[in-house]
């Protein structure tokens, strides 16, 4: 099943997926209805196990790989190469492959042998060591971001200023949090058969809000200096708290919003705003998770 939503003349993907069941009820016992179950791809990687042995390689390769298994695809792409008489390039593909979208990796994955492994299972534990992002995008392809994604052009600049100001594009709530839930003052980092990589803040952070033990000692990587550099990272972003905005509402009919609503894509960058009565300007620029 595919849902989209026209605009304008420009069709936004929204959802391609498959029909898990079809259960029929009467209402009244006269009136049928039916509310179709739907998934999408990470139905058909929960249900594949694997059995394969996989190189040490990088994170897109290995996500490729792990599809490949299971016979992902969902699209076709009319490929010319030479043997074809290619007119174009010595090989030209004209037409979209359709089923990922997978960025190059910045981490090694180690060699691995997979016995009766869930492949959404390993998908993931791939993405985690690269520390990057794995979804199924709107039109239905698997998508693979690396950790340095947020700092690529096309990511770097935001797509769009919602705010309650002229030119802004308006919401009607958003919600703030400043807590606890993201402090994490002592970082252990560690790869799978390597030495786990520890540091903290005792003389501030901990100090501050007790210790609070952040640990991933069984990634995919291959390198304990990665680690190390994760582990600083990670306890640089987050010893300390600091507000943010999580979430974000829209209602009405601003035809602005439409494009905005309907285009956007988890990991998209968007700058929000919030003026205060009497108070100073809250802003930041994010990237939407959901």
């Amino acid at each position: 099943i595919r849902a989209r939503a026209v605009w304008s003349d420009v069709n936004y993907p929204l959802f391609y997926g498959y029909v898990e069941s079809w259960p029929m009820t009467w209402v009244n016992g006269v009136d049928a209805r039916v509310n179709v179950g739907l998934v999408d791809g990470f139905k058909v990687f929960a249900v594949k196990r694997l059995n394969v042995n996989y190189a040490a390689e990088k994170s897109d390769v290995r996500i490729g790989n792990v599809l490949d298994d299971v016979f992902w695809t969902l699209g076709a792409a009319w490929v010319l190469d030479s043997a074809t008489n290619s007119q174009l390039d010595t090989t030209t593909i004209l037409g979209p492959v359709g089923d990922r979208l997978l960025m190059q990796g910045q981490t090694t994955i180690q060699a691995t042998i997979l016995v009766d492994a869930v492949a959404i299972q390993h998908l993931q534990d791939v993405a985690l060591a690269e520390n990057g992002l794995l979804f199924m995008g709107g039109d239905g392809a698997v998508v693979f971001y690396d950790r340095h994604y947020k700092y690529r052009p096309e990511y770097a600049v935001s797509k769009g200023t919602f705010g309650d100001a002229v030119g802004e594009l308006h919401y009607s709530d958003l919600e703030l949090a400043y807590d606890d839930a993201d402090i994490w003052n002592e970082i252990r980092m560690g790869r799978v058969g390597g030495v786990v990589q520890t540091v903290s803040d005792s003389t501030g952070s901990q100090l501050n809000y007790w210790p609070r033990t952040l640990a991933q000692e069984d990634l995919l990587a291959d390198s304990d200096f990665e680690m190390a550099d994760r582990a600083n990272w990670m306890l640089a972003r987050y010893k300390n708290p600091t507000p943010r905005i999580t979430a974000i509402a829209f209602e009405g009919a601003d035809v602005a919003l439409w494009p905005q609503l309907l285009g956007r894509e988890v990991g998209d960058r968007i700058t929000v705003r919030r003026r205060p009565q009497g108070g100073t300007l809250i802003e930041g620029d994010y990237h939407i998770e959901a």
